[in-house]
């Protein structure tokens, strides 16, 4: 059921916007191929939130610099990664794992298509109760446009259903985005 809601509101919703391109005159190659990316980039994190992780964020965490960091680098963004070793968390399945990870990918792309950001660092941490996973860039922050976008409220909304907690923040200079995860579950009724 959730893959197949996955697929819907992902991959299918990416695959009939580039149909619709497709049937337009003239076709703008350009805007069609990313948004054949973008399929592929949301049916990969799909297959790759499958994987077992016994409950350890960091392999989730180098699949991801693994799919985003070439694209980071070629638009200019310097990527540092900062990922220590984290405890394990329990109840952390593949329906938690991918929320966590499409709330970093939506992060990661305001970063690339916002922020005029130069780089881009990646943290974890832990607390007595708790892991976090912090994305920070040094770009022009969150534009008072931008702080109501869809993409913002549908992190808001990924991470009440994941059990995790969400900070979206300026960094002056940049944005900081903090995703927390408690380490005994929490979900909400």
């Amino acid at each position: 059921e959730r893959i197949m809601r996955d697929m819907h509101d992902g991959v299918g919703g990416h695959l009939v916007s580039a149909l619709a391109m497709a049937e337009c005159k003239p076709l703008k190659i350009g805007k069609f191929k990313d948004m054949l990316g973008s399929a592929l980039m949301d049916l990969r994190l799909m297959i790759d939130s499958l994987d077992q992780t016994e409950g350890d964020l960091v392999p989730v965490l180098g699949t991801l610099r693994a799919r985003l960091q070439p694209v980071l680098e070629e638009s200019g963004i310097a990527v540092h990664w900062q990922v220590d070793d984290i405890p394990a968390i329990a109840d952390l399945g593949p329906g938690r794992v991918l929320q966590i990870m499409r709330i970093l990918q939506e992060a990661i792309t305001n970063v690339l298509k916002h922020s005029a950001a130069q780089t881009l660092t990646v943290t974890t941490g832990k607390t007595d109760k708790a892991v976090f996973i912090e994305i920070r860039d040094d770009g022009i922050g969150i534009p008072e446009s931008q702080s109501n976008g869809h993409g913002l409220r549908n992190m808001h909304y990924r991470a009440t259903h994941a059990g995790v907690g969400l900070q979206i923040q300026d960094a002056e200079p940049g944005t900081r985005v903090r995703i927390t995860v408690p380490l005994t579950v929490i979900y909400p009724q």
